[in-house]
């Protein structure tokens, strides 16, 4: 029953992916699945404290997303994410899959792309100073 209903939400997921497309937290965790070998959500998980706080700059719909999380700021919500990702054991930092600092032009090269569902553009500089904070 556990195999047929994850299977179930990942269908799901990918139906809703092929009406919304995704944000930079995915584009840029193929890299990491690529790369270093880890997993989808946690590639995702690894970035989204980060791009929740990029992107709040521009959409209150973030601090919708940390109120979920029963968080009161985008910063809260941001410790939230990382709390949980720390609780089940996913890496919260890039050093800890491996990632050294001289991927990053690889990995920037391989996620430049800004996509129509991003709340906000970002460039190879954002991206860079993303990967430099979670290192």
């Amino acid at each position: 029953h556990s195999r047929h209903d994850m299977s179930l939400a990942s269908l799901n997921a990918a139906r809703a992916f092929s009406n919304t497309g995704t944000t930079a937290c995915h584009t840029i965790s193929y890299a990491f699945t690529k790369l270093y070998n880890l997993e989808h959500g946690f590639s995702v998980a690894l970035t989204l404290p980060w791009f929740l706080e990029f992107y709040s700059r521009k959409t209150s719909k973030c601090m919708g997303i940390c109120s979920i999380l029963g968080a009161k700021s985008i910063g809260d919500g941001r410790e939230k994410i990382t709390g949980l990702m720390r609780s089940v054991g996913a890496p919260t930092r890039l050093s800890e899959i491996g990632c050294d600092k001289n991927d990053f032009r690889k990995i920037i090269d391989m996620s430049a792309v800004h996509k129509d569902p991003n709340p906000r553009k970002h460039s190879r500089k954002h991206l860079e100073a993303m990967l430099n904070e979670i290192h």
